[in-house]
């Protein structure tokens, strides 16, 4: 029998394709831009490269290291491989079509946008399922790791629920939603990725 692929391989793959491919290539791009031409940098390039390295960079990589770690952190059964498939395919595929729903200047971009962000959504919702069915049958624990995973998948499923009506704002002009581009960021920097760096941390006794 061949042996199994670990189950973060596709996302870290991912996440380091999308740093190097996009997010690396959209900071040179502004940089050269704002330094080089002494041009302004369009607003939505910014927001993409903010996209992309937050949902295709940490998203992905925490996602998939999650799979790995999470089960035997908590005590818990892992993750069915139909799950694990669909959780890197959907949040890939929907990275990609945010993004280039945010740069493409078709009719059809803002509905690019939603889409992408509905499948992130989507993938996000049945990952935090995953996790929180491990939180909910863990054992008691000496430290917080259980909150802190719990509370960062949260805060991940919050910032993409923020994404996609952001960009339902976007598609029906509304100004009241431009600032829940904030939202997205705060959500997914310090809350999501705070968490579970934190929880982690606090394992290991970093912060001990």
């Amino acid at each position: 029998m061949a042996p199994q692929t670990a189950p973060y391989a596709p996302f870290v793959l991912a996440a380091f394709a999308v740093a190097l491919l996009s997010g690396s290539l959209l900071g040179a791009v502004s940089l050269w831009r704002a330094q080089g031409q002494l041009l302004i940098v369009p607003l939505e390039l910014n927001r993409v490269h903010g996209l992309t390295q937050l949902f295709g960079f940490m998203l992905l990589m925490i996602m998939g290291v999650s799979f790995q770690i999470a089960p035997s952190f908590l005590g818990g059964v892992p993750a069915k491989p139909q799950l694990v498939r669909f959780c890197a395919a959907a949040s890939f595929s929907g990275i990609a079509v945010t993004v280039w729903g945010h740069i493409a200047s078709s009719d059809i971009a803002h509905w690019l946008s939603i889409g992408g962000a509905a499948l992130v959504c989507y993938s996000i919702t049945a990952w935090l399922l995953f996790i929180w069915r491990l939180h909910r049958k863990a054992p008691a624990m000496p430290d917080s790791l259980a909150r802190f995973v719990m509370a960062g998948t949260s805060w991940w499923w919050l910032a993409s629920i923020s994404l996609v009506g952001f960009s339902l704002g976007q598609a029906m002009n509304l100004a009241a939603t431009a600032r829940l581009i904030d939202v997205v960021y705060a959500t997914a920097l310090w809350g999501g990725t705070g968490s579970w760096l934190l929880g982690i941390f606090l394992r290991a006794g970093a912060c001990t």
